[in-house]
């Protein structure tokens, strides 16, 4: 069997062996499953959450950002605007570079979003405590 280097056995002629017989406990690659011809190299459990969900942190950040500027007011609204300004420039070079072919860019935003989203949560926080802890009686 032929095996590309991530492990994946390839489909050629019709057969995913390369024309040669298969044997009878192969049911799945005579199927035309995809399998692994060997483990692959596994990520570190968090980064495997964080592609996994990304999708999701997205639009939490999305959400989070969104709230922080119609609820924040005055210096409070100008710190949530620190990670927005970055976000929309590299949300404009993604957008630009997948219109040419460029498949390499989104990757800043997984570099970008999580530290983008944490900082969002926090400031959210402490404008909540701040105003919890200076409301009257």
């Amino acid at each position: 069997m032929r095996t590309s280097t991530l492990g994946f056995i390839h489909r050629s002629g019709g057969y995913l062996t390369g024309g040669r017989s298969l044997p009878t406990s192969c049911s799945k690659l005579q199927q035309g499953r995809w399998r692994f011809g060997r483990k692959p190299a596994r990520l570190d459990p968090m980064v495997d959450h964080i592609i996994d969900h990304f999708d999701s942190y997205a639009a939490i950040y999305v959400l989070a950002q969104l709230t922080a500027l119609w609820w924040m007011r005055g210096w409070w609204r100008a710190a949530a605007l620190v990670p927005l300004v970055p976000m929309v420039a590299v949300v404009a070079l993604v957008i630009a570079a997948s219109g040419s072919g460029g498949n390499v860019t989104p990757v800043l935003l997984f570099f970008l979003l999580p530290p983008a989203l944490i900082y969002i949560l926090v400031l959210h926080m402490v404008v909540f405590i701040v105003r919890w802890r200076s409301r009257p009686g």
